[in-house]
Order: structure tokens, then sequence, then C-alpha cells
């Protein structure tokens, strides 16, 4: 997999949560009014970050993005995902844009869906925002926390990697009662 960073950061605060890297099963639902409505599961594991080092190195994390593909190119990414290790889960909800790259006009929406057409191998800028729900108590403060969403997506070889980081200051208890995680 890819270790290259998708967003390297430097702010003070602005430290990583979790990085996952992720195979994507993309389904074309259609046009419809808006654009093309596209069904994205992905499914990959946590490969670096706190919650790695909070026992979730490894864990499986999947979903599915509701994707809008937007006459401009941009991709409309609603994406809420689960990251469990073991009986550990967190649900997260991911809002963000899938970006063309610099330079990069993406054909007519109906042509995307023409059995011959095969997407360029270039990786698709996302960036966004997520929120969190769990009921794990040594991460409770995450159910108040909000995180930046920078990675990449493939279309091509169906790979995606993201990164999150908690934008506001939050303490997530340690399973010693120690705060681990704080933006």
């Amino acid at each position: 997999m890819n270790t290259q960073s998708p967003n390297p950061s430097g702010r003070p605060g602005d430290r990583l949560l979790y990085r996952f890297e992720a195979r994507l099963d993309p389904t074309p639902v259609g046009l419809v009014p808006e654009g093309l409505r596209l069904t994205i599961g992905f499914e990959g594991e946590i490969t670096g970050g706190e919650l790695a080092g909070l026992g979730f190195a490894g864990a499986r994390v999947w979903g599915i993005d509701h994707l809008l593909l937007r006459t401009d190119g941009v991709g409309v990414v609603d994406a809420p995902k689960t990251i469990a290790a073991g009986e550990r889960r967190l649900f997260e909800h991911v809002q963000a844009y899938c970006l063309p790259p610099a330079g990069v006009a993406l054909p007519p929406l109906p042509e995307l869906l023409a059995p011959d057409f095969r997407w360029p191998d270039l990786r698709f800028p996302i960036h966004g925002t997520s929120t969190f729900r769990t009921g794990l108590p040594e991460l409770r403060d995450l159910n108040r926390a909000v995180a930046r969403v920078d990675g990449w997506g493939n279309f091509a070889s169906r790979h995606l990697v993201i990164e999150t980081r908690l934008l506001a200051p939050v303490e997530v208890a340690a399973s010693d009662g120690r705060g681990a995680l704080a933006a």
C-alpha cells in the first residue's frame, strides 16, 4: 500500500487520528436530476495514527459512499462508515468533495456509464469533514468532535487512502484512564 501522506500537516495541534487504506467497489446507479449517482462500497484497514496506538491498528473500516458526481465534475461524498477492532466499534460520517485532478476534465456524465468507459489511472483528491458516534467509554469524547478528512481515490485501481485529523480539542481516555488523544 502507499505510505505517502495525502495531506501532510505540520500545523500544531493538527494530529493524525487515523489513516486507512481501502479497496473501492463502485456501482453506478444512474443519471439523476443532480448528476450521476453511484454507490461505492469500500473496505480496508487502519494503517496508522493515534487510534492505531489505542488497539485499532489493522482495524476493519467499511462503509458505502453515496456519491453524487455533478455535471461540473465534482463528486459530493456522503459516506457513513464503521471502524471495528473486534467488539470495539466506532461510527463515522464523512461529508466531502472528491475533485478531478488539476487540469483534468471528465467527459459528459452519460459517457461514464458507457460499457467501454475506463477511468483514468489518477488520484482524485478528497477533502471534507466528519463526525463520530461511539459507546466506547475510552472514545466517548469523539461524540463531540469534528475532524478534517483528506485523501484520494483512484477509480481505475479502486484504491482509497484517507487521513482523519481532529479539528477541535477533545480528550479521549486510554484504557488506563489517561488522556490519549487531544487535538
